[in-house]
């Protein structure tokens, strides 16, 4: 390539999943030559144009369902949740409860949560509280943490979520898996599986 004018291209493609508020990016792109100079530094950065909001799900409120994710080995069973839906834009308090047949006195946990195409992994200590931001505005996840120590019996799992109301349908769906283990990873304590979507529109009574 001689001195003089060049052209330099670019091919950018971000997922139409993402809803206007969260479509901005910045990309830097440097290069330099076979004298290890520096030849050109560009960047970009993409914004939404404006445009009509996208509706939000059924009013905000997104249907909630759970299971038990333990084995045979697991410690915790879980038996239930207090809630069937959350609402978009509010910190809601999720219980699980059921039984733990040993006391529980410390170990780790570990959050996985997908966020439509977005997966994000949080761990911390089973007997503190810990707030987890999720990228890009999405929200944020609470470990409420157990009292410590918990005698073997009954026991409760309280899990904070919160969805940004910016959510559009097409991202309304999460999937939340919190796991416990004690001492050892072979030492399981409770795993239990949230998944969020968009909850069925009212049925009209005649």
């Amino acid at each position: 390539m001689k001195a003089g004018t060049a052209n330099v291209g670019f091919h950018v493609t971000l997922a139409s999943s993402l809803p206007p508020a969260l479509a901005t990016s910045d990309i830097t792109l440097k290069a330099g030559d076979q004298n290890s100079e520096s030849v050109l530094c560009v960047k970009l950065h993409l914004a939404s144009q404006e445009m009509e909001p996208e509706p939000e799900v059924n009013g905000g409120t997104l249907s909630l369902s759970w299971k038990d994710c333990g084995d045979a080995s697991t410690h915790g069973k879980i038996k239930g949740l207090d809630k069937s839906s959350i609402s978009l834009g509010k910190d809601t308090t999720v219980t699980g409860s059921g039984t733990t047949d040993e006391a529980i006195e410390g170990g780790d946990f570990t959050i996985s949560a997908k966020v439509g195409p977005i997966t994000q992994k949080y761990e911390g200590k089973v007997c503190e509280a810990k707030v987890f931001d999720l990228p890009l505005g999405l929200g944020k996840i609470t470990w409420k943490g157990l009292s410590c120590p918990a005698a073997a019996g009954d026991i409760d799992v309280a899990v904070g979520v919160k969805l940004a109301a910016i959510i559009p349908a097409s991202m309304a769906t999460s999937d939340i898996t919190v796991s416990a283990t004690g001492s050892s990873a072979d030492d399981k304590l409770l795993c239990m599986s949230l998944h969020t979507a968009k909850a069925a529109a009212d049925t009209m009574v005649v």
